[in-house]
């Protein structure tokens, strides 16, 4: 625990406060989740990211960190870190303690005292919600996996071991590939609907039609009406999350070129 500096992990100082610790935290799980980033770096990085702030955001481990972890302190914990692994292996001296400290209750008066229900944010795509889904956590060095059902709504529990909970926050902007090209797909916190963009060629917004949305594993038939200006949202009821409304965002696909026909056609409008 002590080798890693969660506080650079986090990309803060010392001195960042509780929101800080929490906006860099959603902002750095979201960049390395492995739903979103694939590449082997980000697995790493997200473990840590997670292990930072599982310390970071609580006040008294934040403490005990901090105090291991001063600059008048180091060279005595290093040395004691290497006492101690020639006895017991390559331990960290830290984790040592916090054996010794879970086993004889130290910080506690009362040994039979209720354990502290200990909370974690964790961040989840939106598939995960409407398709639900298996996660891995990493904490106090131990991995457990956990099942996200369908449905789960933000702020949402879900219990993971004796004291641990995971308080499930939605990941509010993602992307999705549509025809070779990229869409977005947003979440209004305050309605709780979804917006998600799609690209249309002109004819069809000129003209009417009905297009096909993909959307998470279904495919919606949506019909553009006539004159169809960019940026009109179509709603498309009860079809989000949570039996929430979908909106689907028209974006023009204009052509790249035209032949001398189809520019005298368009120069008579």
């Amino acid at each position: 625990m002590a080798n890693k500096d969660f506080y650079k992990i986090l990309g803060l100082d010392k001195k960042a406060s509780a929101d800080d610790i929490k906006k860099a935290y959603r902002n750095l799980s979201k960049k390395y989740h492995p739903d979103i980033n694939k590449s082997e770096e980000a697995i790493q990085k997200y473990k840590d990211v997670q292990e930072a702030y599982e310390t970071l955001s609580n006040e008294e481990k934040r403490r005990n960190y901090d105090s291991l972890n001063n600059s008048s302190f180091d060279n005595i914990f290093n040395q004691t870190n290497d006492y101690y692994s020639s006895i017991f292996g390559n331990k960290d001296y830290a984790d040592i303690l916090n054996n010794y400290e879970k086993i004889f209750n130290f910080n506690n008066t009362n040994n039979y005292s209720n354990p502290v229900e200990e909370n974690i944010e964790y961040l989840i795509p939106l598939d995960y919600v409407i398709n639900g889904g298996k996660v891995t956590i990493t904490y106090d060095n131990k991995s457990y996996e956990v099942v996200i059902p369908k449905g789960i709504r933000e702020n949402q529990k879900i219990k993971v071991n004796e004291n641990l909970y995971i308080v499930i926050k939605y990941i509010k902007e993602s992307s999705i590939w549509i025809n070779n090209r990229k869409e977005n797909i947003s979440y209004e916190e305050s309605s709780g609907n979804i917006i998600q963009t799609i690209h249309v060629n002109f004819k069809t917004m000129i003209l009417g039609g009905v297009i096909e949305v993909p959307f998470y594993g279904k495919t919606f038939n949506v019909k553009v009406p006539q004159l169809t200006q960019n940026d009109t949202k179509i709603l498309l009821r009860n079809r989000g999350i949570n039996n929430k409304d979908l909106l689907i965002q028209i974006k023009a696909l204009l052509p790249t070129n035209l032949t001398d026909e189809q520019k005298n056609i368009i120069s008579k409008f």
